[in-house]
């Protein structure tokens, strides 16, 4: 082990880091029940007192006030996409107040919730429209390849801490529901077309009354996202192009039934520079890779109102996606079905149930750099929920306990508790409470992979190649939750949020080495495996402010507070404590947006990290500015400026030795025409 002393932190960096963070969880699709949307005209007219008041359906499964909702959750409104000008899904998220969005490079972002952040997060559930965003290889979400035009986005919903009891095993740190519009808010057409210095897209959409009580909507949507440069200014090899287009049927076919379907398909490639390692001369290189990835969908789900106040939803869908990258293609067919039944056992208790089935079939072409044994795998999940919520003081004071069960092919059975406490002393104060449990269960990667991550040169010895292997005894990881938080909305024209976490962790993955082995091709192999010898824990708080000193004129601002402790606990792994410091611990978000006239919005957008130790990322000060101006009721143009402040920064670098793009300062103009 003397040789491995001499590695040191940053030589094991690029020695052993698996281009799969492995482990995860298989969890069950949600039932969106949608709410009613408002364009964006309207909710721009609504007082903070109206906005606190929009239902929100992804704390409790069922419409609830956000005022009156009991978790830390943040509500993204289509009006706030429009005025930021973004358009990607991690873009979006960098407005949600205690979301950590860090971009890798120009199609690839590292996004988490309260910590344990990187490329292959596998503790943050995503679903968009009740399907779960997800790839069993890691437990995590390839941003690149969820594609999803920003105008068809009703709202984001942001639950920061665990979702478990009723969302199951991905859902540790927190829950991304994204909810778009029924087909019945975007009847008419919609051409939209963008143009900047790294950005060329193009959106149709048109929306169309089939029936007395059914609506058709379908759209297209391509991109062009060119590369960013290197920290030598050269080309990062990175650029990001894809087509999309879909439908959606909304069908109220009764007065207590309705049907919405949805289908989406998609094809791009993204480009990506890789080291990749072997086991012969030259041990180790640099490629520009190319991705290709493809993806089609359909979703069905049928909701029923029952008399006094109950309901029932029936979903299902499939989901099919490809990757292919050099070293590794995946395919991966997603069948799932899921029933939810909502009923009013008495006048102060509602209880909510609720049973599913998920099949994944997914097929993998390794490679001598990546391989999965066996090669292809079919695994299920079965589901129940339940969650009863008790009125114990009527108006005032809720409990509310539930939890999730789930059966999976690699750890088995898990129970998920968990129990909410909310308090409404008054119509403008909420305060609420929570102890749950949420795991982590393994996943292919923690099983079926081998993987040469990464090859280190020291003078006098042969090159080390780590080989990372899957194992069959890595163990769920657990966590413990303890939140409370505070809203309060003192004036109509101003609310406040604050919200504190305590986060203990058992079972933490590790990747445990083994004796070096000589191979024949001259290399020293550095064998290691996946473990679960760290804990840890995670604590700090999050704290929002909204407030509209004019009716035309928005403030926001928030600050949230992050620290994270690992313990290493007999284990031979020099990165278990790597989390520690691959977040920042203080990070602070101010928006302005002003109504210059009836016709003119301005925004301002402005983002402070904290450095992130680990990756040696200095602090940041980032500040968007955005321009809209309607010179007609149907036409928009829109201008901005993205990064103002430099030409070019990095926000985050993995730690698979690819290098490290820079973001880079960017205009952009736009132009929309609806009819």
């Amino acid at each position: 082990m003397g040789r491995w002393a001499k590695l040191g932190r940053r030589g094991y960096l690029a020695a052993l880091a698996a281009p799969i963070a492995i482990s995860s969880q298989l969890c069950f699709s949600q039932q969106v029940m949608d709410a009613s949307t408002q364009d964006v005209e309207a909710l721009s007219e609504l007082s903070l007192e109206s906005l606190m008041d929009i239902d929100v359906t992804s704390v409790s499964k069922k419409k609830e006030k956000l005022q009156e909702a009991p978790a830390a959750i943040e509500v993204l409104t289509q009006e706030d996409l429009q005025k930021s000008g973004v358009r990607s899904l991690p873009e979006a998220l960098r407005l949600v107040p205690g979301v950590e969005v860090q971009q890798l490079d120009r199609n690839r972002w590292a996004v988490s919730i309260r910590g344990f952040n990187g490329a292959f997060t596998d503790k943050l559930l995503v679903l968009l429209d009740g399907r779960t965003l997800y790839t069993p290889l890691f437990g995590g979400t390839f941003w690149n390849q969820q594609i999803v035009p920003m105008e068809n986005i009703d709202r984001i919903e942001v639950i920061r801490g665990p979702g478990a009891t009723l969302w199951g095993a991905n859902a540790v740190n927190g829950v991304i529901n994204i909810i778009t519009k029924s087909a019945r808010d975007t009847q008419g057409g919609l051409v939209k077309t963008i143009y900047g210095t790294h950005d060329l897209e193009t959106v149709l959409r048109y929306g169309l009354q089939i029936g007395d009580d059914a609506w058709l909507r379908v759209h297209g949507n391509w991109f062009h996202r060119d590369d960013f440069a290197d920290d030598s200014g050269n080309d990062f090899h990175d650029d990001w192009n894809a087509v999309e287009g879909g439908a959606r049927l909304d069908w109220a076919v009764s007065d207590v039934d309705s049907l919405t379907v949805i289908a989406d398909g998609y094809r791009g490639r993204a480009e990506q520079r890789s080291l990749r390692s072997s086991l012969t001369a030259p041990y180790a290189a640099v490629f520009d890779d190319r991705i290709r990835i493809a993806g089609a969908n359909i979703l069905a789900r049928w909701t029923r109102e029952l008399g006094g106040d109950g309901s029932f939803t029936l979903q299902a869908y499939w989901d099919h996606t490809v990757r292919k990258e050099p070293v590794l293609a995946h395919r991966l067919d997603t069948f799932d079905v899921d029933f939810q039944h909502r009923l009013q056992l008495a006048e102060d208790n509602e209880l909510i149930w609720g049973i599913g089935y998920r099949l994944l079939s997914d097929n993998t072409d390794g490679s001598a750099t990546i391989s999965f044994e066996p090669a292809a795998r079919n695994d299920q999940v079965f589901s129940a929920f339940v969650q009863d919520d008790l009125e114990l003081i009527e108006d005032r004071l809720h409990l509310i306990l539930g939890s999730k069960f789930e059966h999976n092919d690699y750890s088995g059975f898990e129970i998920q508790p968990g129990l909410r406490l909310l308090w409404t002393p008054s119509a403008k104060t909420t305060v609420w409470g929570a102890v749950s449990r949420a795991v982590k269960v393994p996943q292919r990667a923690d099983q079926d992979l081998t993987v040469l991550s990464g090859t280190t040169f020291l003078p006098g010895v042969p090159p080390i190649v780590a080989r990372l292997s899957g194992t069959h005894r890595v163990r769920t990881e657990e966590l413990v939750a303890y939140e409370l938080g505070w809203r309060f909305r003192p004036e109509d024209n101003l609310s406040l949020q604050l919200s504190f976490f305590y986060n203990d962790y058992e079972h933490l993955s590790t990747n445990e080495l083994g004796t070096p082995i000589p191979d024949p091709g001259g290399a020293l192999i550095a064998p290691a495996s996946f473990g679960n010898a760290a804990k840890g824990e995670t604590y700090g708080f999050e704290v929002s402010a909204e407030w509209r000193p004019l009716p035309q004129w928005t403030l926001s601002a928030s600050y949230s507070f992050l620290d994270v402790e690992i313990h290493e606990r007999g284990s031979t792994d020099p990165l278990a404590e790597d989390a520690e410091g691959a977040s920042p611990h203080h990070r602070a978000h101010f928006r302005s947006s002003l109504d210059i006239t009836d016709d003119l919005t301005f925004s301002a957008l402005v983002f402070w990290n904290d450095s992130i130790p680990n990756r040696d990322i200095p602090s940041l000060l980032r500040i968007d500015l955005n321009l809209i101006w309607s010179p007609w009721e149907d036409f928009t143009i829109a201008a901005g400026v993205r990064n103002l402040l430099d030409d070019r920064h990095p926000e985050f670098e993995d730690i698979l030795g690819r290098g490290r793009s820079e973001i880079e300062r960017s205009f952009y103009i736009s132009a929309e025409y609806r009819f």
